[in-house]
């Protein structure tokens, strides 16, 4: 009876959850550092390096956002920036996207214009005075970026120097009658011969039947011709380019085609949201629907699902180490672990300040640091850096 039980002991403890076995105590909180006023009513996170932690943070009240970089050993404030003289809402809520880093330079855009600053310092390197999209992605010491000008029924893909806010036009569409046109989601990849190839998502919307016509279009930057044009059901603000597919994630599905000749791969239905991040992480194709609450992760390669795990609202863009997935869930203030393998939740955290107020638990200002092993997380009332244990 002994021996039985002994087993049995032996076995539970060997299936215990690391939230059981302490791994979320093992965090450590390095610092904590108030914002300095209390009107903002949202943050997000652009950038953690060894430089310093820089996030943005947005009010409701004027759609307007400024930016402070913190130090990243104290957190103690380095710099702040905006543009609120000149121009009350600059940015419009670009702490949503992806930025482009390409240090010491940071790259983004608003609905006025497109900026680069300098990490360390907060200098205004470049600004753009035309209008651009909130997506884009870098390619080289250029950016592929989306102008969308609906009052002309024009849209237009265009690449802009990091540096000198330099135009060169890609390609340009004009709109039919009333017709609108709306592109996003740029990305890029290299073809087999070296050929530069570029993809976009493009919407029509034609308004007197009231029906939407969506496409992924591919383009041979190099060769200056198009490459192909796949059909969609509905739009996605999401491409993303793994070996040789193009995966997009729409409000029905989740596609994936070949990235040369735009045939379809495969097609997982998610029943989504178009506005859900899609990532590579180890060597899962992991996505969050905030519709659903969920986390996802798929086989890439022929978009079989692994599994699927509640995390109970609208997530920030995941991050993995050592075979963890992190994300923080801004519905409810909590910093989520989940097993990248299996799917499994390992533990969740809140925010130490969400005890007190409702409003202080964790927002969408999340970002790891690989190298040194730190999570940065931001709530309307200030940031923390977290030291992750060693494997």
């Amino acid at each position: 009876m002994l021996h039985v039980y002994l087993i049995l002991l032996c076995g539970l403890l060997a299936n215990a959850s690391p939230q059981k076995k302490g791994l979320q105590k093992e965090l450590t909180l390095l610092w904590r550092q108030p914002f300095n006023h209390n009107r903002f009513t949202g943050t997000s996170l652009l950038y953690a390096g060894e430089t310093g932690v820089l996030f943005t943070q947005y009010t409701d009240v004027d759609e307007s956002e400024s930016m402070c970089m913190l130090d990243a050993e104290t957190g103690k404030l380095s710099w702040t920036w905006n543009d609120y003289d000149a121009h009350p809402s600059t940015i419009l809520h670009c702490g949503q996207q992806k930025q482009v880093i390409s240090y010491p330079y940071l790259f983004f855009t608003s609905g006025i214009g497109a900026y680069t600053l300098h990490v360390q310092s907060g200098e205004t390197i470049m600004r753009n005075p035309h209008s651009f999209s909130k997506a884009y992605t870098q390619l080289g010491n250029q950016v592929l970026c989306i102008q969308n000008c609906a009052a002309d029924g024009i849209a237009q893909v265009t690449l802009v120097d990091l540096l000198t806010g330099t135009q060169t036009p890609v390609y340009k569409m004009q709109a039919a009658e009333q017709e609108v046109l709306e592109c996003t989601a740029p990305n890029y990849s290299f073809a087999d011969n070296g050929d530069t190839l570029v993809y976009w998502m493009l919407k029509r919307h034609q308004i007197p039947e009231n029906q939407e016509q969506n496409a992924l279009y591919g383009y041979n930057l190099t060769r200056k011709r198009m490459i192909f044009i796949h059909s969609l059901v509905a739009t996605a603000n999401y491409t993303l380019v793994y070996q040789d597919l193009v995966i997009v994630a729409s409000s029905t599905s989740v596609i994936a085609v070949n990235r040369q000749t735009g045939r379809l791969r495969w097609t997982y239905p998610n029943g989504g949201n178009s506005g859900q991040a899609l990532q590579i992480l180890g060597n899962a194709l992991v996505f969050t629907d905030p519709i659903k609450g969920t986390l996802t992760a798929l086989n890439p390669e022929n978009g079989a699902l692994r599994w699927e795990t509640s995390v109970h609202g609208t997530c920030a863009r995941p991050q993995e180490l050592d075979g963890v997935i992190y994300t923080v869930n801004q519905d409810n203030g909590f910093l989520y672990a989940v097993d990248l393998q299996r799917g499994t939740l390992l533990w969740h955290l809140a925010s130490p300040d969400l005890t007190n107020d409702p409003a202080a638990g964790f927002s969408f200002g999340f970002g790891l640091d690989k190298v040194r092993r730190r999570l940065y997380v931001g709530s309307f009332l200030a940031a923390y850096c977290y030291q992750l244990p060693l494997p």
